[in-house]
């Protein structure tokens, strides 16, 4: 990201890294069928859900090492740097 341009959608970025990976799938010739079998069997805002979600978790682990020994330890000694 800090390769980036400062002004940038990020929004685009994302959805032009999902069309590689899925590139990358669709190319994958023994998968091909599978692959559009399961997106065309999932809601249009799945993948919006699926991000949310993940958002949910990753903020929920990130304050639980905060308040841990190990995180009080990790985020004190980066005060001095």
């Amino acid at each position: 990201m800090a390769q980036c341009p400062k002004q940038r959608d990020e929004r685009l970025l994302l959805r032009d890294m999902g069309r590689e990976t899925a590139n990358l799938h669709l190319a994958t010739l023994d998968q091909r069928t599978e692959v559009l079998r399961d997106l065309t069997g999932r809601p249009t805002d799945w993948l919006v859900s699926a991000a949310e979600a993940m958002t949910k978790a990753t903020e929920q682990d990130w304050e639980s090492f905060r308040s841990s020994p190990s995180g009080a330890a990790a985020g004190s000694s980066q005060k001095g740097s």
